[in-house]
């Protein structure tokens, strides 16, 4: 217990209390709640004694031995703790608010609730250690050893973590936003739900880490490894991906929406109901992945993929079954990404009957109950041809929307053969007047019916 002639001990100078304390190391010594702020104890033993809420302020603790010491509550607000180690130690709420801990050693150490903002913390060793809902807003934790450690709902803002380790580390639910991982390692980290907006993750390797329903909205993965990665749900709207290794990765239901990928490898990435309107794929490797209810539209950009073979079944996928699909061409890949988009290409060989093929595109309508099919492009191919693209829904599929389509212009195209034989009748021939809707970015075409 605490004693005055413990503290008269602790009074002549670490040396007579390290030699002391050696000859009474059963003794318990109580020095919770005591006031050692501004001591010089550079290289003291301190095993085994509790120094709970003790205030600590600016204490030199310069290579002591701390070793499962309770300083839970303590106050080491600018203490020095350089080379000291502080294996199992119990620093649950402590605050350590600017301290020096420059090779310090918090291996399984007991870090909860703790405050350590703007802390120097590089190159420290925090293996396995609990910090679950510490503050390290700000912290220098570069080249830091977090390899196990707990760190479930800390706060790691704008943190500098750049080349740290932490494998196996579980940061559920924790804050990163705007935090610096470059070169960082998370294998198989848990990070499900994590904040990690505007974070910078450059060149970090992320294989098998678990980001389900991470927040990367706007954050910099350029270059980072996350291959065979669980993103599924995640936000990654606006991020930077370009050149990121994806393959095998799990981005079921994540949102895409305007990520850059140029040049990603996507190879056997899972994409079910992904959203990725608006997103760059531009020269990226996409063979082998799955595409099942993949949301894009007609600003998705495809340009100059490698796509070897693609799975529109998630099934499939996983079972390897051989696909149709394989050794894709171009215009077979085109294809693909039009049915994803809910488009399809109409070829007419001969002059277009703007009438017919507009009344067709209103029965299709109102006979399938589709809320309206609109006109993305009109190409002119040669004289006389031309080609339609135009969307439908997305879940109309595509051969089915040609047969219903062909089969009704036809019909139609009969009925009015009949109607206007040895008939001189003017044709009516649509103007096409083009409306950009500002949010979808889709065309519209209205037909004025006026005779020529």
């Amino acid at each position: 217990m605490f004693t005055k002639r413990a503290y008269a001990s602790l009074k002549k100078g670490v040396t007579y209390w390290n030699k002391w304390r050696s000859q009474n190391s059963i003794t318990i010594i109580d020095f919770a709640g005591a006031n050692l702020s501004g001591a010089n104890l550079i290289g003291i033993d301190f095993r085994g004694v509790n120094l709970r809420g003790a205030n600590l302020i600016k204490i030199n603790l310069t290579n002591a031995n701390l070793d499962g010491v309770d300083l839970s509550y303590a106050n080491l607000t600018k203490a020095n703790l350089t080379g000291a180690s502080l294996i199992g130690a119990n620093l649950t709420g402590a605050s350590l608010i600017e301290a020096n801990y420059r090779h310090a050693e918090f291996t399984g150490s007991t870090l909860s609730l703790a405050d350590l903002s703007e802390s120097d913390l590089r190159v420290v060793n925090f293996s396995s250690a609990e910090l679950i809902g510490a503050n390290l807003t700000q912290a220098n934790l570069s080249g830091a050893n977090f390899t196990g450690a707990k760190l479930i709902r800390a706060n790691l803002s704008q943190a500098n973590l750049s080349q740290a380790n932490l494998t196996d580390g579980n940061l559920n639910s924790s804050n990163l936003s705007k935090a610096n991982l470059h070169q960082a390692i998370l294998c198989q980290a848990e990070l499900r739900d994590t904040n990690l907006q505007k974070a910078d993750l450059e060149k970090t390797n992320c294989i098998q880490a678990d980001l389900t329903e991470a927040n990367l909205s706007q954050a910099n993965l350029k270059l980072a490894n996350l291959s065979q990665a669980n993103l599924s749900q995640a936000d990654l709207l606006d991020a930077n991906l370009s050149q990121a290794n994806l393959s095998h990765a799990d981005l079921s239901r994540a949102d895409l929406s305007r990520a850059n990928l140029f040049k990603g490898n996507l190879s056997h990435a899972i994409l079910v109901e992904t959203q990725a309107l608006f997103a760059n794929f531009k020269q990226c490797v996409l063979t082998g992945a799955c595409l099942e209810k993949t949301k894009i539209n007609q600003e998705t950009c495809f340009q100059d993929v490698t796509c070897h073979q693609i799975y529109l079944k998630y099934s499939q996928q996983q079972s390897h079954q051989k696909q149709e699909s394989q050794n894709l061409t171009i215009q077979e890949f085109t294809e693909i990404i039009n049915r994803l988009i809910g488009s399809v290409d109409l070829f007419f060989d001969d002059n277009i009957d703007w009438f017919v093929f507009l009344l067709t595109l209103q029965k299709i309508e109102v006979q399938y109950n589709i809320k309206k099919i609109y006109i993305r492009e009109i190409e002119y191919i040669k004289k006389n041809s031309v080609k339609i693209n135009v969307v439908i829904a997305a879940n109309f599929d595509n051969s089915d929307f040609l047969k219903y389509f062909w089969h009704k212009y036809n019909l139609i195209m009969d009925a009015k053969g009949k109607l206007i034989k040895k008939q001189h009748l003017n044709r009516k021939i649509p103007t096409a007047i083009y409306k950009i809707d500002t949010r979808y970015q889709e065309n519209y075409l209205d037909f004025d019916m006026a005779s020529s």
